[in-house]
């Protein structure tokens, strides 16, 4: 393996970046990003789901900018909104703004992030976000996201599949989700960070480094992003410094907080005026481990002094263990009818899909690392303050061997952004599979809650699954140094060693 580094720094900033290429195969990387589609590509599909249609089936961009054939208006009055907990006053006592100037008023004047509310709908460098509606306009609202994180692919082309398959439906039974749902799925909520060819190198304002990297990664792709590191950056960012923001952190549906990016700007606003009922968001994640740590194995600072390192009780290879392949996440329950029903959704489904995985299934963890933080702004969290069911999941779309992307440095020393890693193309094609049959059994089961409510409340199936131990990866020692490792490790997940950590999900006697 070859690894070639370019190097840049912006103008905003006292960070440097430097961005890593892996050299791979050409051939194989070519055979695996045709197994993706590309931005033109996903209209192209769609159009042809639409021109061969026996459903009623919309599609375009997901947000209406006049004549644009956008599916959700939101050029409404703020006060429309049905949900009591967003922000009335957020541009000022008095002023009744329409929905889409009400998203830019998040951002103070003068900060960071996008206040052009023409551009809500769009991507930083310009592309739609696209989406598609279908199902029963009478029915239950359910808002499906895919790819916010562009190194998380399997479930735009999940979602892509489920869509043409039900839109060619001559006859549906009433169980059926068409039948009782109307589903709006936004497709790749990150078009430039999901963009799986070497067609996004639009220039950067600031710099021009080479970008034909940005394909898969996690973050949106802004040079402005963060302005600055630690002490110089803006409050309460996610992200990488000078590459974009992390979009799964930025979902302020309450409108309280500044929404820079304006990828969430049009998914916030969309639930706004959609007002689902159900929001299900679809990530893929790093491998996981379910084995019981051995807490005397531990060794602090393993990882280029970043991360430590743990084994399992009884030895062996780490890559010889269970390796969760589906996990469903959800908020810990605050004793509300919502979150129970949350719960029961999530254990139905886990329950279910027990059979469709490989490896195993279970709720969900998440070690947070760089300068990631968890809010209450997680997609996965933020919709119920709506009143929708919000749940998720995660399958794995990674290889063990991280994939560096972006590297900030802070006075000459990198500090690697530990939330991005390789697409793995030898398994994508199982893990489109594995997250359509999971879009097929979570919207049958939403169906199945909405014909029969009360089989909503019983969430002690959710209880039986175990979380994660711990997230399984390689740190090479051609981007870490001395301080890598060329062997898949462990990190644990474990509040007492001083790891960051975030779990969702948990029981009530696990001690939230």
């Amino acid at each position: 393996m070859k690894f070639t580094k370019i190097k840049w720094c912006t103008t905003l900033a006292v960070a440097c970046v430097s961005s890593y290429s892996q050299i791979a195969n050409a051939t194989a990387i070519e055979q695996g990003y045709d197994q993706l589609s590309s931005h033109e590509e996903i209209k192209s599909k769609l159009s042809n789901i639409n021109h061969n249609a026996r459903q009623a089936f919309e599609y375009g961009p997901l947000i209406k900018n006049g004549h644009n054939g956008g599916l959700i208006d939101i050029d409404i009055p703020l006060s429309s909104v049905s949900s009591d907990t967003v922000n009335q006053d957020v541009c000022g006592y008095g002023t009744n703004p329409s929905l889409r100037d009400a998203l830019t008023c998040t951002i103070e004047t003068g900060g960071r992030g996008n206040t052009d509310a023409s551009k809500i709908g769009q991507s930083t460098y310009g592309r739609d976000i696209l989406a598609a509606r279908i199902g029963n306009p009478h029915g239950a609202k359910v808002m499906i996201i895919t790819q916010q994180h562009g190194n998380e692919p399997a479930a735009t082309e999940a979602a892509l599949t489920v869509l043409e398959k039900w839109a060619k439906r001559r006859w549906v039974g009433h169980r059926h989700p068409l039948k009782n749902l109307d589903m709006l799925f936004i497709v790749r909520a990150n078009p430039d960070g999901g963009e799986p060819t070497e067609a996004c190198n639009a220039p950067l304002p600031f710099a021009a480094p080479n970008l034909n990297n940005c394909a898969f990664s996690r973050m949106n792709v802004d040079p402005s992003a963060g302005g600055g590191f630690l002490a110089n950056t803006e409050a309460g960012f996610s992200g990488v410094v000078g590459q974009g923001y992390n979009l799964n952190r930025y979902h302020y549906v309450d409108l309280d907080n500044a929404i820079r990016p304006v990828e969430n700007q049009a998914m916030v606003s969309a639930a706004l005026a959609f007002d689902p009922a159900y929001v299900v968001d679809l990530h893929g994640d790093v491998n996981k481990s379910d084995c019981e740590l051995d807490f005397s194995t531990i060794v602090p600072g393993a990882v280029n002094g970043v991360l430590p390192s743990i084994e399992c009780i009884g030895g062996g290879a780490v890559e010889d263990e269970i390796r969760r392949d589906f996990s469903v996440f959800a908020d810990a329950d605050d004793g509300t009818v919502l979150d129970t029903k949350i719960r029961a959704f999530g254990g139905k489904l886990l329950n279910r899909m027990e059979s469709a995985a490989e490896g195993t299934v279970g709720r969900f963890a998440q070690v947070q690392s760089g300068s990631g933080t968890v809010n209450d702004a997680a997609a996965s969290i933020a919709y119920k303050k709506i009143g929708a069911l919000s749940s998720g999941w995660e399958t794995n779309n990674f290889s063990l061997a991280a994939r560096l992307d972006i590297v900030s440095f802070v006075n000459g020393v990198p500090k690697p952004d530990l939330n991005t890693a390789a697409v793995n193309f030898d398994f994508i094609d199982a893990q489109i599979g594995l997250n359509t049959k999971a879009l097929k059994k979570a919207l049958r089961l939403m169906s199945k809650f909405e014909r029969k409510p009360a089989a909503a409340l019983n969430d002690s199936a959710f209880c039986d699954f175990p979380l994660p131990s711990g997230s399984i990866g390689t740190f090479p020692t051609a981007l870490f140094g001395p301080g890598g490792t060329d062997v898949p490790v462990m990190v644990p997940m474990d509040p007492a060693i001083g790891v960051p950590l975030s779990i969702s999900g948990l029981c009530p006697q696990d001690g939230v």
